[in-house]
């Protein structure tokens, strides 16, 4: 049974810097384009933006800071991809997202959280394999947001349609639309819709 990665600070990067998004937090950033890995067929996702990338490791688990110093057009996706080492550590490979007005400089957080929220609820008839924690400074993220994510499916057997993305709402866990979208050797790619940031966890069902 798939479980949450244990990520020693060592095995961390210290910071880098890529295509679009806003949140700070940490210094010693180093801006450069994001790698063409990212956009081949096997990872899918095609960024479209600009975003310096920033990777920290706290008590309650790795955060990744995508910063788009640029302007964020309104009604128009914008698609931020994270690097491989960050990707790896938080299990993101990218994420899809529409504002309904133009903002500068918006910052996009990824964590993955050793522990699930306290304010939580337990999760029922799923094997939890990652929980995350995604934030946005753009306070009008208008339409459905696409989450990119992975599963490592080495030395385990796993049913693509039992992967899922559940969203914290309300106080309940809600199963999100999931579709299964690529591979890549044991890494498997998935895309789920959501219409807010905030909690996510991904499981497989129990079947």
């Amino acid at each position: 049974t798939p479980s949450p990665a244990n990520i020693p600070s060592s095995a961390l990067p210290a910071a880098n810097t890529r295509s679009r998004t806003d949140d700070s937090i940490s210094s010693g950033a180093t801006a450069r384009p994001a790698p063409p890995a990212l956009a081949s067929a096997a990872v899918p996702v095609v960024p479209n933006a600009r975003v310096e990338e920033k990777i920290s490791n706290a008590e309650q688990g790795v955060t990744v800071s995508l910063t788009i110093p640029e302007t964020t057009e309104a009604y128009s996706p914008t698609t931020i991809a994270l690097t491989q080492a960050a990707s790896e550590a938080t299990s993101v490979a990218g994420i899809t997202f529409t504002t309904s007005s133009s903002t500068q400089s918006v910052t996009i957080s990824v964590s993955k959280l050793d522990a699930l929220p306290a304010n939580a609820p337990s999760i029922n008839n799923a094997n939890v394999i990652a929980i995350l924690e995604i934030t946005s400074t753009a306070r009008r993220v208008t339409t459905t947001a696409t989450i990119t994510f992975s599963v490592d499916a080495s030395g385990v057997n796993l049913k693509t349609g039992s992967i899922v993305l559940l969203h914290l709402q309300n106080g309940k866990w809600v199963e999100l639309p999931t579709r299964f979208a690529s591979r890549n050797g044991d890494k498997l790619f998935f895309k789920a819709e959501t219409k807010s940031f905030s909690p996510f966890a991904i499981a497989f069902k129990n079947t």
